[in-house]
């Protein structure tokens, strides 16, 4: 179900949730707020020492998942262990995914790309093995504007202590190899 973070604690990664589901009950048709939810780890794509990670906020929606066993020694101990308790699909054996926000409230996606967006910066991977690194506020893309860079070095429009276009062939050289690499990932 979906919830509403409280509050974040990064150093131990759990949350604390309020689910935005009520509970009606059919014996009498009271519908009652769901308490909230505290010590709720957090799951992020990972594997190893590799992950990616988001900002949480106090706000931000999450999709509770209920264990179907008590996860409290897990959580504790990690690794494989015994439940220890009969319970099953209790409230405090939730984890938390960031995400999953109403259709009203919906992000930019892109039908080809892989995007990391972040209020004004924004990361695209294009299946042509391109990148973009953008700042959306200015419209500076970052790739091009150190290949600009770049070019006018190479073509003596910069200085870089010496005289313009006394570059050595050497300089030319390098830096030619520069822009065609710096041309590999910029879109």
């Amino acid at each position: 179900m979906p919830g509403q973070v409280v509050s974040h604690d990064p150093q131990k990664n759990c949350v604390s949730v309020q689910p935005v589901l009520k509970r009606k009950y059919e014996s009498n048709d009271e519908v009652v707020k769901l308490p909230v939810i505290n010590n709720v780890p957090v799951v992020f794509p990972r594997a190893g020492n590799a992950y990616i990670s988001l900002p949480i906020s106090a706000g931000d929606v999450v999709q509770l998942l209920f264990s179907e066993r008590s996860i409290d020694l897990w959580k504790a101990k990690g690794g494989v262990v015994d439940p220890d308790d009969p319970r099953k699909f209790h409230l405090s054996d939730a984890v938390a995914i960031p995400g999953g926000y109403p259709l009203c409230d919906p992000v930019d996606v892109s039908t080809t790309d892989i995007r990391i967006h972040n209020d004004i910066g924004q990361v695209s991977v294009l299946p042509t093995g391109k990148f973009q690194l953008k700042n959306t506020q200015s419209g500076n893309e970052v790739l091009d504007l150190v290949y600009r860079f770049c070019d006018a070095v190479k073509n003596g429009q910069v200085i870089c202590g010496g005289v313009p276009g006394t570059w050595d062939p050497e300089t030319i050289s390098t830096m030619s190899n520069i822009l065609a690499k710096l041309a590999t990932l910029k879109v």
